[in-house]
């Protein structure tokens, strides 16, 4: 995966992968057997500390959209489909990826980190965390969702979905 990333991008995932080594980053990855409301609760919480819950973006400020994650994580953990990372510093909880898994593909959920640790690159590292363990998995796909400037970085391809309606009278 990194030989096809540019080499500033390589090398800016090698040094913060050194400096959060450094730190004692830690990575617990969701394997299943995990009580999936506890790790729900977790990553809200981290959500809590983020950019996007400080400026009314995040999805999680919608108690409805909120529901609607714990539901499909719920759901994906129930057949062993969920795939989750919380980063974890010094005991704290400060970054998450989570998705779910069919067959061959990864669908990223969400991820997120707590600005108070933006300078580890919590969020790469989160990703590289997650597609180091898809990997060894055996997944092949990775689908990022919708398209935003920063996955430009991690995916190598884009596809073109369209909506159709189809309705009879």
């Amino acid at each position: 995966f990194l030989s096809r990333r540019s080499p500033s991008f390589r090398r800016s995932i090698r040094k913060a992968q050194r400096d959060a080594d450094s730190a004692g980053l830690e990575f617990e990855h969701f394997q299943g057997e995990q009580d999936c409301a506890a790790w729900y609760q977790r990553i809200q919480a981290i959500e809590a500390n983020t950019w996007k819950a400080r400026e009314g973006k995040s999805i999680f400020v919608n108690p409805r959209y909120a529901a609607c994650y714990g539901d499909a994580m719920s759901r994906a953990a129930s057949d062993g489909r969920l795939r989750a990372v919380i980063a974890v510093l010094s005991g704290l909880d400060v970054g998450y990826i989570v998705g779910g898994v069919i067959e061959n593909t990864y669908r990223g959920f969400q991820i997120g980190y707590a600005d108070d640790f933006h300078t580890f690159s919590i969020g790469n590292l989160c990703q590289m965390a997650k597609i180091e363990a898809l990997c060894e998995e055996g997944i092949t796909e990775y689908d990022l969702g919708m398209a935003i400037d920063y996955k430009t970085r991690w995916g190598e391809r884009m596809l073109n979905l369209y909506r159709v309606i189809i309705y009879r009278r």
